[in-house]
């Protein structure tokens, strides 16, 4: 048998080495281009909704960071089975946007799932339930009191809305926020506008209920939709389901005008202008009993 000499055996050895430790570097780049463009598709089709152990330490982290830094906490609640909620964080990373956000906010994405991680965040803030995903919260982290509720639902079809109109928004906000926060910390309202009130946070509240019922309709409906399949009337329950949050969100903005102005007569005493709070009545759903109202 022929005996391979020394220097050639040397010379294999050392090209297999080098042929390995190239092979290792473009592997290596491979892989980073891949996490790279992986990276760069989750930014800009807005999957960015993870699920988190805890909702609430995450919260604490958000307004921890700051109030350190001086900014308003922005809280994003939405999913990424949700074509407006992942618009809303797709937009949140163009450019312009992306610069005013980082300026103003410490930015949370907090992932919904089929509307059954909702209590745990808003209740905190004193809301009872959430009519849309995304719902945007925007937070000051001294007093956390919401200072976004006079305009919270302009972005619950975030898709349709445009890149200018977006950061306009954000943009006012942060440019008012020392009155909005006042506003939101120190508003005053008469007995009677308190009573009044009260009267429509119980409405709400009564109707919370049905909507995180219908949630846990839709969510699983949701689920094997999203997972390929065709749920049997998928349809026709979430249009009852969207028809009534949207519905009621209008109900609630005129409800707390008419209180506004109810307190404002009875203030004057001008008995020409008092007349009752006048609630709306809802249609059942299908899965609903008689008592459920």
């Amino acid at each position: 048998m022929r005996t391979i000499p020394k220097r050639t055996t040397n010379g294999l050895v050392t090209y297999l080495l080098v042929f390995l430790w190239c092979s290792f570097f473009s592997l290596s780049a491979v892989a980073y281009s891949n996490q790279t463009d992986n990276a760069k598709s989750i930014y800009e089709t807005g999957h960015l909704y993870i699920a988190a152990e805890d909702q609430t330490a995450e919260i604490d982290k958000s307004l921890a960071a700051a109030k350190k830094t001086g900014k308003l906490a922005l809280i994003v609640m939405g999913a990424n089975w949700c074509h407006d909620s992942r618009g809303i964080a797709s937009n949140l990373y163009l450019p312009d946007i992306k610069e005013s956000i980082e300026k103003n906010y410490e930015l949370l994405f907090v992932d919904v799932g089929y509307y059954t991680k909702i209590k745990q965040v808003i209740n905190r803030f004193g809301m009872p339930i959430i009519y849309s995903t995304p719902t945007i919260l925007i937070v000051d982290p001294e007093s956390e009191q919401i200072i976004n509720k006079h305009n919270m639902l302009l972005m619950r079809d975030a898709a349709s809305v445009s890149e200018l109109e977006t950061q306009e928004y954000f943009e006012d906000i942060a440019n008012n926020r020392e009155k909005l926060t006042k506003t939101a910390v120190t508003s005053k309202s008469s007995p009677q506008l308190r009573k009044l009130n009260q009267s429509i946070d119980d409405f709400e509240k009564l109707h919370a209920k049905r909507i995180y019922r219908a949630f846990s309709v839709i969510g699983p409906l949701i689920k094997e939709k999203n997972e390929g399949g065709d749920p049997k009337e998928f349809n026709k329950i979430w249009k009852a389901i969207s028809k009534l949050r949207y519905t009621i969100t209008d109900d609630l903005a005129r409800l707390r005008k008419q209180a506004n102005q109810i307190a404002l007569a009875s203030d004057s005493n001008n008995p020409s202008h008092r007349e009752k709070l006048k609630f709306p009545k809802y249609s059942r759903f299908d899965w609903e009993t008689n008592d459920a109202q």
